[in-house]
């Protein structure tokens, strides 16, 4: 099995969701420590607004990755502020949140938690 096709069933497992790959990125096979391993940037099926990363940890086998629940997350933060960046420009804009939170603090939240919830139970 394709590297790829193992980040894609390790995603559709967890989330028990449909995915799509919009594209790939080769890792290094030789230093896999140094450079990682293969990721893959995917949205959910249906929602191409909702695009991540994921992929295969460079220091374990078999432990995976994904920026799922930030995309998630950054959607809910372009529809908070919407009306407030519109206001700031006169006009109608598009914007795109991205936010970073490290992995270990937000492992435990559900695709279904809230941004707003996060951060205020912090």
């Amino acid at each position: 099995m394709s590297s790829e096709s193992k980040v894609m069933e390790h995603l559709e497992e967890k989330y028990n969701e449909k995915f799509e790959v919009e594209s790939t990125k080769e890792g290094s096979v030789i230093f896999p420590e140094m450079y990682g391993k293969d990721k893959v940037i995917a949205h959910q099926e249906g929602k191409p607004e909702l695009v991540f990363l994921a992929g295969e940890s460079r220091n374990e086998d078999g432990v995976y990755y994904d920026t799922f629940i930030l995309s998630i997350w950054s959607n809910q933060l372009d529809q908070l502020y919407q009306d407030k960046v519109n206001q700031a420009f006169n006009e109608d804009v598009e914007f795109k949140t991205m936010l970073f939170v490290e992995e270990e603090k937000y492992a435990e939240e559900k695709k279904d938690s809230s941004v707003t919830d996060f951060f205020t139970k912090r």
